[in-house]
């Protein structure tokens, strides 16, 4: 049943986007209506950004392409190679009246592209657009973390139909909020938080204010994941450093190697600097490494052993309240051995618990 109603939800509004000026003027409007309503099934905003739509998915976007671009971008490549054949007769039938005037037509739909002729033109046109409006800003970053939109491009278990949906909406920002709802058009209006906080209404404001569910999830299948590695794992041990106490999330022992652990979800697209400052905040500012290796010779996880400096290591889990995880961050988590499917689940449980924090947050409210 949840394959069923995640291929109702996604394929559908995928064709209907499809449809643009191109085709739609050749087409009845009885044709148009249910692919109309079908677009609606997405159920965002009527100001979410074109770019959102039409972005590829590693971008960030849905993948859809828009055939008004689409169709004169893959007429005009396949004119030029005709131009480049090694078929004399081909070229002089490729350079004639009628091919001038279809390559000029399609330039002209290309106008706002650059390279129209290239092959991945049209593709980095939409993820600039995308990228460039506000609410896709914060995915400037999102390709370099492939396990952030596996859940676009492929089924998952651990997300059904309607969770699509949804899930989409966090990735678009499209939550309602009174920021959200005002844009172009605030004027005198109140944007404050309606729960009385002295901080503007944004949904990353609502969403991470409520973070402690969302984030034992994501520590927990980390944990998981690195037990069937054969790491023996120890959650929030506390360690008495110079600088207070130190708390990581996992304490992870395998051998003589000891791995240090530590997730947070937060806002913006500075996700590898965060994991900087989260790993400079344990290994530096606390000089966790010394007291690690001290404990370790004192046998504080069983038989004494000698512990090298460089057999200390760091891994974060940083990821987006948008369900992207940072790059770092996921390269550090496979040194440990973090198997590929655990790292697909960490955007789907960012998406998961921003979502139900947003819908705890207007119940409450």
């Amino acid at each position: 049943m949840g394959g069923a109603k995640i291929r109702d939800v996604m394929a559908a509004p995928r064709a209907a986007l499809s449809w643009d000026d191109v085709v739609r003027a050749m087409l009845p409007a009885s044709t148009m209506a249910p692919l109309d309503t079908a677009r609606r099934l997405y159920g965002h905003m009527s100001n979410v950004a074109i770019g959102f739509f039409h972005a590829a998915v590693k971008d960030g976007g849905l993948g859809v392409p828009r055939l008004a671009e689409f169709i004169p971008h893959l007429r005009l490549r396949r004119l030029l190679r005709l131009r480049a054949s090694s078929v004399a007769h081909v070229v002089a039938c490729a350079c004639g009246a009628m091919v001038d005037c279809q390559i000029r037509w399609c330039r002209a739909r290309l106008a706002n592209v650059p390279r129209p002729e290239s092959a991945d033109s049209l593709k980095a046109y939409w993820a600039r657009l995308w990228h460039d409006a506000v609410d896709g800003a914060d995915l400037s970053h999102i390709a370099e973390s492939g396990v952030s939109t596996d859940w676009v491009r492929r089924p998952s278990p651990f997300m059904r139909g309607g969770d699509f949906v949804h899930y989409s909406w966090v990735r678009a920002n499209s939550l309602c909020s009174r920021m959200r709802v005002t844009r172009g058009r605030r004027g005198g209006r109140d944007v404050m938080c309606r729960a009385g906080c002295q901080a503007t209404e944004t949904a990353g404001h609502m969403i991470q204010r409520c973070w402690i569910l969302r984030h034992e999830c994501i520590v927990k299948a980390v944990g998981n994941s690195l037990i069937e590695k054969g790491w023996t794992v120890h959650y929030e041990r506390v360690y008495h450093t110079p600088v207070g106490p130190r708390k990581p999330d996992i304490t992870a022992v395998r051998g003589n190697k000891v791995a240090i652990v530590d997730a947070q979800v937060v806002s913006g697209d500075t996700l590898n600097r965060a994991h900087s400052n989260k790993v400079a905040k344990y290994r530096d500012e606390a000089g966790l490494t010394g007291i690690i290796i001290a404990e370790r010779r004192a046998g504080r996880d069983g038989a004494a052993a000698r512990v090298a400096a460089d057999s200390v290591v760091y891994a974060t889990v940083t990821v987006s309240w948008r369900g992207v995880l940072g790059s770092d961050s996921m390269r550090s988590l496979e040194d440990l051995g973090v198997d590929r499917r655990t790292l697909r689940r960490i955007p789907i449980m960012a998406l998961k618990g921003s979502y139900l924090n947003w819908v705890r947050w207007n119940g409450m409210t």
